[in-house]
């Protein structure tokens, strides 16, 4: 395809932008030169008073900075073209002027800007005016191509060594160009042996058309003058394996052996069978070389085995039978096992030829090669046939130890395979009693098919044999717990106890509650198969297990067990059973009770723990308590785990517990320690004045002619919560009247804490009444204790209670038990009401008067004064002077 349009645009711009370098660079020492006049230009020009002159003005500068900056902007107008446009303007072609330091460069690089040759120097005017006139008449408008080979051509006809180098590039541009002349002229100086000409042409004119070989002829012409150029395009380019391999040859011949190594490794990259042999053969130290070794062409090179195994392998795996030989050759020459697995692998792929591959496994194999073995074995497994063909090669020569084992093994990997002959060949061989045979079967071919049935079948049949391996086999594979069961009972058949236990104890590892049964039987001392000596723990231990997976005859026996040898500890272990396994709360907590009456400690803790830990499980064993009347104290301790229960949640369980207190079954002794539990609390307790007085009321509302001293006690501790005490709210009254009420029932202890209420601080005059009014209230049936009410109401009258003085003063009107009539402490609570302005106490007090001496009348008669009453002052005062009169008279006998 003609890519000459495409590329013109890139390759005139490389020819324009070298005339602006060089058009620019001339502007710039233009524009240096006018920052400083004084300095030599080393242009042969002098700086005279008319220079400074003619350069005063910033026309030239401006002049230059407009023509560099247009320059630059538009890099694809051609720059003889800008060139011309500024020479028609204002142009100065003195010394020092802008367009002669241009010409001046023009002139110097001629053959670029195709200036005749004719103009040699611009030392004048004159000269100057001609190249400006020849710049002027400049054809602009010529092809790309003939520009291009022009400058070329001007280049060649310099004859330097430079200049042609130019002139081969400027050739090059051209012939890509397609000008016809430009690739004959590339020829003829590439005939005459130019590199340049030799590179272009190779890598511009050849190359791009397709034509490789032409291309590799010119550029390793090239090469061989250190054309660096036609290095890198060889080295770089990429060519199909054939010409690699004439790159590779020639270099060879040349006995430049690392370039030719080079080459040929480029072949091999395309999987070239004649590089990979030839590689192999340059790097195989055992290889006759035939090169030179002195001569001066010749770069030296190491030689390495095994690179040349590598290579050999690279021509072998393409199916060179010269590679493969010579694989075979090395490994043999340095003995290597690695070398011979890979040879063998080649035989077996991509040759196919199986009995070779195994004829080098089984030489690595015999000699225990163990950095092979592992490969070979993996091999083997993945490839039946060749398993297969292994085994046959062992199987020829069993009267070698161990040969007929080795055939077996390999056997036995092709039928994993499924290569039918050789199990043919194996199960043959086991029924016939081969005992690596049978081994094999179990444990090469059926385990790892995970049906280990079959495979304990064989290696027990081998083992019956002392076949090592199958009894290790057997002892040592971790097997399911049915498996380990068989093979249990099947060294219990032989009687071969030992054996029997070990793996009824690898079943039992596995949970199996039939293995464990069955030990606990073995074990069992009541039962009487077996051998080995009877021991009731083990056994119970064993039962325990198989009873935790629900076995039923084990649980039996457990129960039996611990019943037969009455152990406290078995029966713990079953209770512990029925809690954790069998879920049957009950039981697990009747036997720990059973246990725990029996002062058994970790039955005791036990149920602790667990009452504690759970109102659901206090409650229950509440429940129990209440219904078994054999142990003694049972109600009592029925209450104290319901209490305990009600306490952890009172929501749920508080009406059991007052279901419970409210039943005649409970004694009004028990009834009476429950109630001192909820007052005083225990470790395990919280007080609990609200279910104390509960208690105590229930006690105090039966009926029962027996309980006296149970109600006695019930009031006296009524009235100790009711003091306060326990936290109880307290009510002073209360407490009284049930102190009262315990006194009457022969509590002394009552007597003491009312007398002691009594003289306290803590009533006041409502408290005195209210307790005096208890005996013709509440009480009223009672015996009054009349000091006690006289005590009180005087208490009262003393805080403060009229009513109090009126009380006392109707008491000591009339006689009582203890307390006997007196009109003068009568007189003297009516006097104290009559002055605090009492009316009612009037009257009785002027009844009272008349029969008391002078005295209480000389009262009266103040009290009737001070009431503004004169005429009862009178009367009252004439009442006690006639007393006294007649008490004079008496006192004097007259």
């Amino acid at each position: 395809m003609d890519n000459s349009k495409s590329n013109t645009p890139k390759i005139i711009s490389k020819i324009y932008e070298q005339q602006r370098t060089i058009i620019i660079a001339a502007i710039t020492n233009y524009l240096a030169w006018r920052n400083n006049k004084s300095a030599p230009d080393n242009r042969g020009y002098i700086v005279t008073f008319f220079t400074y002159l003619r350069h005063f003005t910033p026309f030239g500068e401006n002049r230059a900075t407009q023509l560099h900056s247009f320059l630059s902007d538009n890099p694809l107008i051609n720059p003889m073209s800008v060139l011309r446009t500024h020479l028609m303007q204002n142009s100065r072609l003195m010394n020092h002027s802008l367009d002669t330091y241009i010409l001046e460069a023009l002139i110097e690089h001629r053959e670029l800007f195709l200036i005749n040759e004719e103009i040699t120097e611009l030392r004048s005017y004159a000269a100057r005016a001609d190249l400006r006139q020849l710049i002027l008449l400049h054809k602009t408008r010529v092809p790309h191509a003939e520009y291009a080979f022009n400058i070329g051509l001007q280049y060649e006809r310099s004859g330097s060594d430079d200049a042609l180098q130019k002139a081969c590039y400027f050739y090059a541009l051209a012939m890509q160009l397609n000008h016809p002349r430009a690739t004959k002229a590339l020829k003829q100086l590439a005939d005459h042996g130019n590199s340049d000409a030799q590179y272009s042409l190779g890598c511009k004119f050849y190359h791009p058309r397709g034509a490789f070989s032409q291309a590799i002829h010119y550029c390793l012409r090239a090469a061989e003058q250190h054309h660096l150029k036609a290095t890198a395009y060889l080295n770089n380019a990429n060519f199909d394996e054939q010409h690699y391999l004439h790159l590779a040859h020639h270099y060879e011949q040349k006995n430049n052996i690392p370039c030719a190594i080079s080459f040929y490794e480029k072949a091999l990259a395309l999987e070239s069978q004649n590089a990979a042999l030839r590689l192999g053969e340059l790097h195989d130290p055992f290889y006759g070389c035939t090169l030179s070794a002195s001569s001066s062409q010749v770069i030296a090179h190491e030689r390495n085995a095994l690179k040349a195994f590598h290579y050999f392998k690279a021509a072998a795996e393409q199916l060179n039978e010269r590679g493969l030989s010579s694989m075979v050759s090395l490994a043999k020459q340095l003995n290597d096992d690695d070398l011979y697995w890979q040879t063998g692998l080649i035989y077996f792929h991509p040759f196919g030829s199986l009995r070779d591959a195994c004829l080098i496994f089984k030489y690595l194999i015999d000699k225990n090669a163990e950095s092979t073995i592992e490969q070979i074995n993996t091999l083997l497994a993945h490839h039946a046939d060749l398993a297969y063909t292994m085994g046959k090669l062992y199987e020829r020569n069993i009267d070698v130890s161990h040969h007929l084992e080795k055939a077996l093994e390999y056997y036995v990997v092709a039928m994993k395979s499924g290569h039918a002959k050789a199990q043919i060949i194996v199960e043959y061989c086991a029924t016939k009693g081969v005992s690596h045979a049978q081994y094999l079967l179990g444990v090469a071919y059926h385990h790892p098919l995970r049906q280990f049935s079959e495979a304990i079948e064989y290696c027990l049949a081998a083992a019956e044999q002392h076949h090592v391996q199958a009894i290790a086999y057997l002892n040592n594979t971790s097997f399911d717990e049915q498996h380990y069961l068989t093979l249990a009972q099947h060294f219990e058949r032989k009687q071969d106890m030992r054996s029997a236990l070990s793996f009824y104890e690898k079943a039992l590892l596995t949970y199996n509650a039939d293995a464990a049964f069955r030990l606990g039987e073995l074990y069992d001392p009541f039962m009487v198969s077996g051998s080995l000596e009877k021991d009731a723990s083990k056994s119970f231990n064993y039962y325990r297990i198989a009873a935790k997976k629900k076995h039923e005859k084990a649980f039996f026996n457990l129960q039996r067990l611990a019943n037969e040898l009455d152990d406290d500890l078995f029966h713990y272990s079953i209770a512990q059973l029925y809690l954790d396994e069998y879920e049957d709360l009950n039981q697990a907590l009747a036997c720990f009770i059973r246990l725990a009456e029996k002062n058994v400690g970790i039955a005791i803790d036990k149920l602790r723990e667990l009452t504690l830990g759970s109102p659901l499980y206090a409650h229950r064993v509440g429940r129990l308590y209440e219904d078994n009347t054999v142990i003694e104290h049972h109600m009592q301790k029925a209450g104290f785990y319901y209490l305990l229960a009600s306490q952890q949640n009172n929501e749920l369980y508080n009406h059991f517990f007052y279901s419970f207190i409210d039943t005649d079954k409970v004694s009004s002794e028990e009834l009476n320690n429950l109630a001192l539990l909820c007052v005083n609390g225990s470790e395990h307790i919280q007080p609990d004045p609200n279910l104390a007085y509960q208690c105590f009321e229930k006690i105090i509302q039966r009926q029962q002619s027996n309980d006296s001293q149970s109600k006695a006690l019930a009031h006296y501790h009524l009235g100790l919560l009711l003091l306060g005490h326990s936290g109880a709210p307290a009510d002073l009254v209360h407490a009284a009247k049930h102190f009262i009420l315990a006194e009457a029932q022969g509590a002394q202890e009552a007597t003491v804490q009312l007398e002691t209420l009594i003289s306290s601080t803590r009533l006041n005059a409502q408290h005195f009444m209210d307790i005096a009014n208890l005996y013709f209230g509440e009480l009223h049936e009672m015996k009054t204790n009349w000091p006690r009410v006289v005590r009180c109401y005087k208490h009262a009258s003393a805080k403060g209670d009229h009513s109090a003085k009126r009380w006392l003063a109707q008491a000591y009107q009339v006689d009582h038990v203890d307390v006997p009539r007196n009109d003068r402490k009568s007189f003297k609570f009516y006097f104290q009401l009559a002055s605090s302005g009492d009316r009612d106490a009037f009257p009785p007090l002027e009844r009272l008067g008349g029969e008391l001496d002078s005295r209480e009348q000389k009262l009266l008669s103040q009290l009737f004064k001070n009431v503004s009453n004169n005429e009862k002052a009178v009367y009252w005062q004439e009442r006690a002077e006639e007393a006294e009169g007649i008490t004079l008279i008496l006192s004097t006998g007259l």
